[in-house]
């Protein structure tokens, strides 16, 4: 599937995605050579992720954008509800794993 994204996009196309896995499990995905696509990936926090009733489920959700061609151009989603920085993220992992 996304071979077939990446051939029919074009040129400035975007393609977005959300993945309940981590980045790690599936950016490899998308990062392949062939390809000519630029990858960035965001976190979004699981709204559904309660340290009381489901503290094994993932506190965050992976946002993936591809824009095809040679893009340099780094999306700002920050102003999204839900997009957590790095420091957001860091402080919600540090705070799911002292209730379990």
């Amino acid at each position: 599937m996304i071979a077939e994204t990446n051939r029919v996009l074009r040129r400035g196309g975007k393609l977005i995605t959300l993945s309940l896995h981590h980045v790690n499990e599936i950016v490899h995905y998308y990062t392949q050579a062939q390809y000519l696509w630029s990858v960035q990936s965001f976190h979004v926090k699981n709204s559904r992720w309660n340290p009381d009733e489901n503290s094994q489920k993932n506190v965050a959700h992976t946002l993936i954008l591809c824009t095809k061609g040679a893009s340099t151009e780094i999306a700002d989603l920050s102003n999204i509800p839900g997009i957590l920085d790095q420091e957001e993220l860091t402080k919600l992992l540090e705070y799911s794993l002292k209730v379990l």
